[in-house]
């Protein structure tokens, strides 16, 4: 899937990357989805929902369960994605699996709500077991980018 094909964005308390493997693409997010991400996050979930279009995706992964938190703004931004896939006719649809950390109880209560609004589309996987299904991504120092312009 050409979703592996968007470069990472990382920073001191923040870091989003793709990947893929023979079934879906993968998305992990980890740290502080605060104010300094607000700017990136939209524009790649934007960049990411073109790629995922253009390689007929049918299922992406999102893992979250090392994101400690998410501004209203990102999290809006993951709403627009969402609008964005349930606009597609229903062929063209792909499904997003989001892994989420009970630990911290934002995600529950922000999963369900993006679930509610897309129920067919949105799933949820809550656990720290996730692991055989959660996004086996990597990358060096050297292949990441900073999120500050």
């Amino acid at each position: 899937m050409s979703a592996a094909s968007l470069p990472p964005v990382v920073d001191d308390r923040f870091s989003m990357e793709t990947g893929a493997d023979e079934h879906r693409a993968l998305v992990r997010m980890t740290g502080d989805a605060d104010i300094a991400a607000q700017a990136v996050v939209g524009p790649y979930l934007r960049r990411l929902h073109t790629e995922l279009r253009q390689s007929r995706a049918r299922l992406v992964s999102v893992d979250l369960r090392e994101l400690q938190f998410i501004n209203s703004s990102c999290i809006k931004a993951f709403v627009t994605w969402i609008a964005e896939i349930v606009k597609l006719a229903c062929d063209e649809q792909y499904r997003v699996v989001f892994h989420s950390n009970p630990a911290f109880r934002w995600q529950q209560r922000t999963l369900k709500t993006l679930q509610a609004f897309a129920p067919t589309i949105v799933d949820i996987e809550v656990g720290l077991d996730a692991g055989a299904t959660a996004p086996p991504l990597s990358g060096g120092a050297a292949a990441h980018s900073s999120i500050a312009p």
